[in-house]
């Protein structure tokens, strides 16, 4: 029997279908890894703050690339929150605007009530933060859904959100 030579066995080896195979899902893998590390992320929801919308203990889907905030949006910010944890919050205003909420509850951005997803029929709690608030530029003012229970900007421990601890905007 004839021996093959290592160019022949080199021919021989990448047209083997198992080579193509293994090639072809370390391909897979890497690209994975990089959409997975660069762009897109998964956090798990901890806490009852945005009831009835994320329920705890569910994982949501981010995009750490987007276009730009707006109000409405449902966010992730990294630990430099005030709390030390990332939160996954509703952004309620942005920079250079006015948050006032009453003591019934009532939301007002910019003089207007805020109307949201959120059950307004729920008292709203006001936190310890002196109204009016006007949101720093480069900054959001971010809550929970689920009002009364949220840790977020009505507390001074958190406050306003700069933009660059957003890690990204929820897709789920």
């Amino acid at each position: 029997m004839k021996s093959l030579s290592a160019e022949e066995k080199n021919i021989v080896a990448e047209k083997h279908p198992l080579f193509e195979w293994i090639d072809a899902m370390v391909s897979a893998a890497v690209f994975c890894m990089v959409i997975f590390t660069f762009f897109i992320k998964s956090f798990r929801v901890v806490g009852p703050s945005m009831l009835p919308n994320y329920v705890e203990g569910e994982r949501v889907i981010v995009a750490s690339v987007y276009t730009r905030i707006k109000p409405g949006d449902v966010v992730v910010t990294d630990a430099h929150n005030g709390t030390g944890d990332p939160l996954i919050k509703r952004v309620l205003a942005l920079g250079g605007d006015e948050v006032f909420i009453e003591e019934d509850g009532t939301v007002y951005v910019n003089g207007e009530v805020y109307q949201d997803i959120v059950d307004t029929t729920r008292a709203t709690a006001n936190g310890d933060t002196v109204y009016p608030v006007v949101v720093p530029e480069g900054y959001v003012f971010l809550m929970g859904d689920n009002r009364l229970v949220s840790f977020d900007s009505r507390y001074l421990q958190v406050g306003c959100v700069p933009v660059e601890c957003i890690v990204g905007k929820v897709l789920n």
